[in-house]
């Protein structure tokens, strides 16, 4: 589908990753669901901790399966057997997002899409215990040209931004001695080097 080309930013995603494709995913009936290889197009920092978390998704849930629901709004995501482990959510227009305070969250556009984990996955009414969203910095118009969204101009700014206290090759860029002012301001800067492997040609394939 149209919606997932491009990249996206993992907004505010503390796991070490920053920016990912989808259209390279294999799509099941009628795209309705996607089957996305861990290893590939999925950009993740060149340290201890951004190696552990590919490693890790390599070991339980490759590839990783993303199911839309009937009305297109939801991903269930979780491992090949439909398990699921958390879930993200394609904002609509009209959708009102607020911060823990209650504040409105101001620089979100719909399309954008949450990732949201709960304490029991399958029911919402539990605690969340992870966030954060995915936002569409770059695509490419009917031409083949490259375009950039606003949000790339947002991810740029926090690449270029100088790295927080504590922010170390051995400490993974995490949380080693970090008090939590220390560890929210570590949210705003993104490590200006990453890795990634590119997919192979991306296959379409309908389950009958």
């Amino acid at each position: 589908p149209d919606h997932f080309h491009g990249v996206w930013w993992m907004r505010d995603n503390l796991a070490g990753e920053v920016v990912m494709t989808l259209q390279d995913s294999t799509w099941l009936r009628d795209e309705a669901v996607l089957l996305k290889d861990p290893d590939h197009n999925w950009s993740r920092d060149p340290t201890v901790f951004g190696v552990g978390i590919q490693l890790l998704l390599d070991r339980t849930v490759r590839p990783i399966r993303l199911a839309l629901s009937p009305d297109r709004k939801w991903l269930r995501i979780g491992p090949p057997d439909g398990k699921t482990l958390f879930w993200m959510y394609i904002t609509q227009p009209g959708d009102d997002l607020r911060t823990p305070d209650g504040s409105p969250l101001a620089w979100w556009k719909p399309g954008q899409m949450m990732r949201v984990n709960w304490e029991e996955p399958d029911n919402p009414k539990s605690k969340i215990v992870y966030q954060y969203m995915w936002q569409k910095v770059a695509h490419l118009n009917a031409s083949g040209e490259v375009v950039k969204t606003p949000e790339y101009d947002a991810l740029r700014e926090r690449v270029l931004a100088p790295m927080p206290k504590g922010s170390t090759p051995f400490c993974l860029y995490f949380n080693c001695g970090m008090t939590k002012r220390e560890r929210i301001a570590q949210l705003e800067a993104l490590r200006d080097g990453q890795y990634y492997v590119p997919a192979p040609p991306a296959t379409r394939r309908i389950e009958r």
